[in-house]
């Protein structure tokens, strides 16, 4: 799975998921003083060092009522995914998504990448009917947005796309290759093997749709 640059605070590193999305919007009023040394502990590997201050951070952006609480959310989800807590993870992840819905509107990409974050924990978790439903919620935000998105978005519809036909939802899977088409012939060569990988991906899914009859999602 491709790696994401930077941190918790800033966008995802050590693996694509795992550490939290990027904020531009939220980081400019965090509460910088925790979220910076929660920060430096994480990159440094003292992982309950960094969940002490992230959860300083988050109280005190819920004092302060503000958009900021979301940044501190995430980048504590972030601690608790990397330590194998998936449900605390996954609560966090909600939080920061319903703060951030609030504070910025519907559609923004650090929701779109918060859903995606959470469909994965839950998935580990092994709650697949949530998964399911928070896949959902990033493909609806993925697909039908108007961020044109880069080749990140594009890795994570095709992850999408893949947890989609492993549920026999193959009309969803099929939207989500053919945004991720989209997106990757606009950044690749014509003919490039992730193009033709994709194209094939489509063809598949829609001989699914035709071979069982598989009904759209609710």
């Amino acid at each position: 799975m491709a790696a994401r640059p930077s941190g918790p605070t800033t966008s995802s590193s050590v693996k694509r998921g795992i550490v939290p999305l990027t904020l531009a919007f939220l980081t400019a009023c965090a509460p910088r003083g925790e979220l910076a040394l929660g920060d430096q502990a994480f990159h440094q590997g003292r992982q309950e060092e960094a969940a002490r201050h992230y959860s300083l951070a988050v109280d005190a952006a819920r004092a302060a009522h503000g958009p900021e609480l979301a940044a501190a959310l995430n980048s504590l989800a972030a601690v608790e995914r990397l330590e194998g807590r998936y449900d605390k993870a996954a609560g966090l992840y909600r939080q920061s998504a319903a703060s951030l819905e609030k504070f910025v509107g519907a559609d923004p990409v650090e929701l779109r990448t918060l859903y995606y974050d959470l469909a994965q924990v839950l998935s580990l978790a092994g709650k697949l009917k949530e998964a399911d439903e928070a896949y959902g919620r990033f493909s609806d935000l993925a697909v039908g947005g108007a961020v044109a998105g880069g080749s990140e978005l594009a890795d994570e519809l095709v992850e999408a796309g893949q947890y989609f036909d492993l549920q026999r939802d193959h009309i969803a899977a099929t939207k989500c290759y053919a945004r991720a088409l989209t997106i990757r012939e606009r950044l690749l060569p014509p003919g490039s093997a992730a193009i033709t990988e994709l194209q094939e991906d489509i063809e598949a899914a829609k001989k699914s749709i035709r071979d069982e009859g598989a009904a759209p999602r609710p």
